[in-house]
């Protein structure tokens, strides 16, 4: 990840390392194209705006994806150089945009704080989803889970025989990890110092440990431990839909002091003509049409 300018605008400049093989070079490249395509379409006040693709060519051609640069850090590093905000609004904030992701036919897949970006008004956006099923997309299953992931992904995930492709039900399982690690300033899972153990853990069939009662945390009601339970319920169908997460959240009727969030609608306009401009790239109209086509048809009917 590079940290760009771009006329007074900071950038984040996200390089993505495409295996070249050459019998999926296409398939992989169309797939990476998809993704942003549909990026390029969600707009919301809880997901990070894109900008575009930026082909960096030295050696061997690189893609590129342009946001604006979040000054406050990710999730994690915000809670842990502002202890002192209120904490609800950022739950609502993260359940409001895996909300309208869902709405949109889209399973992010990699919920965890690394991929929830802070703004300059401290309002939480979520990004990065639909990465970690390009980079794979090619038919290669990881079943590692790399930077601690495996704290939030479903237990479901992670099983040798089960289906390892992501749902929205998995995505839930990880929002009420990150409502846990937002609440009580402690990642999930915090008494285990390595992925293995995590997964011991969800052998035995153990959630997060609860906080005890008394303890300096926010909004860990019963209602709301009772919430989080259910957003880790072994068997995927049975969690909360997202719409019922939001509403509840909504319903504590959150106090919300932050100042508004800036209008940052031009920003996008004016890197788009600029990278047209300055691009000798001349664009193939037909594979161009097909990507358009696969993004047209995910949308309408999602598998």
């Amino acid at each position: 990840v590079y940290r760009g300018k771009f006329e007074d605008q900071t950038l984040c400049i996200k390089a993505i390392r495409v295996a070249r093989h050459q019998q999926d070079d296409t398939l992989t490249v169309s797939t990476i194209l998809t993704e942003m395509a549909i990026w390029a379409h969600l707009s919301h006040p809880n997901i990070l705006e894109f900008y575009g693709v930026y082909i960096f060519d030295v050696g061997m051609p690189q893609l590129c994806f342009v946001s604006p640069w979040m000054e406050n850090g990710n999730l994690d590093q915000y809670l842990r150089r502002r202890p002192e905000v209120p904490r609800m609004p950022l739950v609502l904030d993260v359940a409001e945009g895996v909300l309208y992701l869902h709405q949109s036919n889209i399973v992010h897949s990699d919920l965890k704080s690394e991929n929830v970006l802070i703004s300059r008004e401290g309002r939480a956006l979520i990004g990065d989803f639909g990465i970690s099923n390009v980079v794979t997309s090619s038919g290669t299953v990881f079943t590692e889970s790399p930077n601690g992931t495996a704290r939030w992904k479903a237990p479901e995930l992670h099983r040798p025989e089960g289906n390892l492709r992501a749902t929205p039900f998995s995505d839930i399982w990880s929002l009420g990890c990150l409502f846990y690690q937002i609440l009580t300033r402690k990642i999930p899972f915090h008494q285990y110092h390595s992925d293995t153990q995590v997964l011991f853990a969800f052998i035995d069939g153990r959630v997060p440990v609860r906080p005890v009662p008394g303890t300096f945390c926010d909004g860990i009601d019963y209602a709301m431990w009772g919430l989080l339970e259910r957003c880790w319920d072994y068997v995927p169908h049975r969690r909360p839909r997202c719409r019922e997460i939001r509403d509840f959240v909504v319903n504590l009727g959150i106090k919300d002091n932050r100042p508004l969030a800036l209008d940052r609608a031009g920003n996008n306009r004016s890197f788009w003509k600029a990278m047209r401009v300055g691009s000798d790239i001349k664009l193939n109209n037909k594979s161009l049409e097909r990507v358009l086509l696969r993004v047209s048809v995910f949308l309408h009917h999602p598998s």
